[in-house]
């Protein structure tokens, strides 16, 4: 059986990262790009990726509970 649980988590921390660049993308392209607000969504890019990367370590094995 699939672990939902662990693929719900997944989708929202994929989620949150698509909404970060997102952010970043809208604010790169006006005069905001040099703000403290476009350094900060970048370090939480950073963190949300280093996630990421930490929860699809075996992956079979965590979907497949």
């Amino acid at each position: 059986e699939l672990n939902k649980r662990y693929l719900n988590k997944l989708q929202r921390t994929i989620g949150d990262l698509h909404d970060r660049v997102l952010a970043r993308d809208i604010l790169a392209e006006s005069r905001y790009k040099d703000t403290r607000d476009f350094q900060q969504i970048a370090v939480e890019m950073a963190k949300i990726q280093r996630t990421l990367e930490r929860m699809i370590l075996n992956f079979r094995k965590k979907v497949n509970g």
